[in-house]
């Protein structure tokens, strides 16, 4: 990295990185944006405090450094990008963070004990009702478990066993974006929602689904998963496959991936955390200048050579002949990196961005094929077979049609608020988003009777005003898409 940015910017660098525990990294970056004393470069953590901080001279507008920020510029130009990063007319202030990606496939995959299905003759399910009957079966077959979990995906979130099947059903737990409007889906999506209320309680009240799905660790997920508890997981994360099945070794437990299961109605549902054909701004976190800097130029320079198709291949990749190699046209990790059980692992030696724990302090994007491209092989299940898969984020994007199955509210056009707007935000969705969570894990368990539904439906207008944040939402989309226009 070294070499290559000095041979690109025709100096010689002499660079103190100040490291910092990735799990403390967060409470630091607080104490130390509230500082006011910055290094010439760092990483920021929050759009509106990088535009505030911006607005009062402390970093650099980099919008007027454009004519030397090529490679960035292609970035900004991409997919909405620009509008994520601001919020102050046309200054900016970051160099964001960033993905590369090659399709619309995921990494939240639905994953099955395929061993115990194969030795028991059960149905790897293709759609809701069979997703039932199939963890019916398996509680007949090991009455001890509880066929469902979480995975890694516990807690109050969108993605443990019980919400993840609100996006199957084509809805959402709380406020987003249906590809047309901003909704509110216990109002709007009623039915849908009541759906997966109903669907969720089943489950809970047979036995089906773990009553820890909220509140087990992901540690104990694993456990879980290897021990005969789990035998069905409604969305695991793709980069902890290694941890079932290599961990399997001994004991013939293996787990294979396969398509989310149609909704209710027999249709296509949502899936999460959708990679993007392209190049994606997250619009977060990102690097900042120090605007004292002596050497602000050299440093726009730098910051957006990381944007470069060069850069992010050497910090996602490595060297070819070291780290990957050239096979059938395509990059391909070497094999001591491919056959190890723990592929990241591997990789961290090396130093590069796609260990999962070497995150560089002046960060080039994340090159998406690469973070699939360090497992060799990935079990799955699709058109009636079990059969290995090179790209597991691929498969999601091949067997569940691509774009047609990307939660809209992820890549709806970005909608930025202004402080005040904010408060209002946050004065309506606190309470509502309280309430949202204890009633659908209580309706899950049973503690609520779904014959409450419609009453607790009508109740949500005296906690907050949800329709006037919908028509705020909805009014700066309509900004958005005529500014865009």
């Amino acid at each position: 990295w070294m070499k290559e940015m000095q041979d690109y910017l025709g100096v010689n660098l002499d660079i103190t990185w100040n490291n910092i525990n990735y799990r403390e990294w967060g409470d630091i970056t607080n104490v130390y944006m509230a500082s006011g004393e910055f290094d010439d470069v760092f990483i920021a953590r929050d759009l509106y405090q990088i535009t505030d901080l911006g607005k009062a001279g402390l970093l650099v507008e980099l919008s007027q450094y454009s004519n030397i920020t090529p490679y960035y510029n292609k970035w900004l130009d991409s997919n909405n990008n620009k509008a994520k990063i601001i919020l102050d007319g046309e200054h900016y202030y970051q160099f964001a963070e960033g993905e590369q990606g090659f399709h619309w496939g995921n990494q939240q995959v639905p994953i099955y004990r395929q061993d115990a299905f194969e030795a028991n003759g059960i149905k790897i399910p293709e759609t809701q009702d069979e997703f039932y009957e199939a963890a019916k079966r398996i509680k007949e077959i090991y009455p001890e478990s509880y066929p469902i979990g979480s995975g890694i995906s516990s807690g109050d979130n969108n993605y443990n066993a019980a919400s993840m099947f609100f996006l199957v059903n084509k809805t959402f737990r709380t406020f987003y974006y249906d590809g047309e409007n901003y909704v509110f889906p216990p109002v709007d999506n009623k039915e849908a929602y009541y759906k997966t209320l109903e669907f969720g309680n089943k489950l809970y009240t047979e036995g089906l689904l773990d009553p820890e799905y909220r509140t087990h660790t992901g540690d104990q997920g694993i456990e879980y998963m290897l021990n005969g508890r789990h035998f069905m997981v409604p969305g695991f994360w793709t980069g902890e496959s290694g941890r079932v099945n290599n961990a399997g070794v001994d004991t013939n437990v293996k787990w294979a991936y396969a398509p989310r299961p149609l909704s209710y109605k027999g249709e296509l549902g949502w899936k999460p955390g959708s990679q993007w054909e392209g190049y994606k701004l997250l619009g977060g976190s990102g690097s900042v200048i120090s605007s004292k800097s002596k050497y602000i130029e050299l440093l726009v320079k730098m910051l957006d050579y990381q944007y470069s198709d060069e850069m992010v291949s050497l910090v996602n990749w490595g060297i070819e002949g070291i780290t990957y190699n050239i096979v059938d046209g395509k990059k391909q990790f070497i094999d001591e990196i491919l056959d190890n059980p723990a592929p990241r692992s591997a990789i961290e030696p090396y130093g590069m961005i796609t260990s999962a724990t070497n995150f560089t302090g002046i960060r080039a994007p994340d090159e998406r094929q690469a973070w699939s491209g360090v497992f060799k092989q990935i079990p799955v299940f699709a058109e009636g077979k079990f059969f290995f898969y090179p790209d597991i984020w691929k498969f999601t994007n091949d067997y569940e049609r691509g774009h047609d199955s990307v939660f809209p509210n992820e890549i709806a056009p970005p909608i930025n608020l202004t402080t005040d707007e904010m408060d209002q935000r946050a004065n309506i969705v606190t309470p509502l988003e309280t309430e949202i969570n204890e009633a659908v894990m209580s309706f899950v368990s049973g503690r609520k009777s779904l014959a409450e539904f419609d009453a607790w439906v009508d109740s949500l207008k005296n906690i907050a005003d949800y329709e006037a944040l919908k028509a705020m939402y909805n009014e700066k989309y309509d900004a958005a898409e005529s500014a865009a226009q």
